[in-house]
């Protein structure tokens, strides 16, 4: 990100309404900064272990996902999911011959990039 998209980014968030005063050409890029942004702090936030009430750290990455709660942590669509574990670029767990669960590090490897 640029000091001048952070600069338009600081403006923006202060007053919303100048959003009208971007020019066009400069959308496009402002809105992938914006998207990076939003990835990485997905991802810091989703790295992060929940406290449990006795004070002992849950693993939050042994958990298995659904499809649904996959594409929720992806910010992906469903059906790009269960396509995705198809095709082998998404690695999977097969449940017998029904179940399909995901790996909640996969998915973080995923939107960081990397091919998990």
């Amino acid at each position: 990100m640029t000091n001048h998209t952070a600069s338009q980014l600081d403006a923006l968030l202060a007053d919303p309404a100048r959003a009208a005063e971007v020019p066009v050409e400069g959308i496009p890029a402002l809105l992938g900064d914006i998207e990076r942004l939003k990835a990485a702090l997905w991802v810091q936030l989703l790295r992060r272990s929940t406290e449990s009430g006795n004070g002992h750290k849950e693993n939050a990455d042994a958990k298995l996902l659904t499809a649904s709660q996959a594409a929720e942590l992806a910010n992906a669509p469903v059906s790009w999911i269960r396509a995705a574990a198809r095709r082998g670029e998404l690695p999977c767990v097969k449940i017998g011959r029904r179940y399909v669960r995901f790996r909640r590090a996969d998915l973080l490897q995923l939107s960081e990039g990397t091919k998990p």
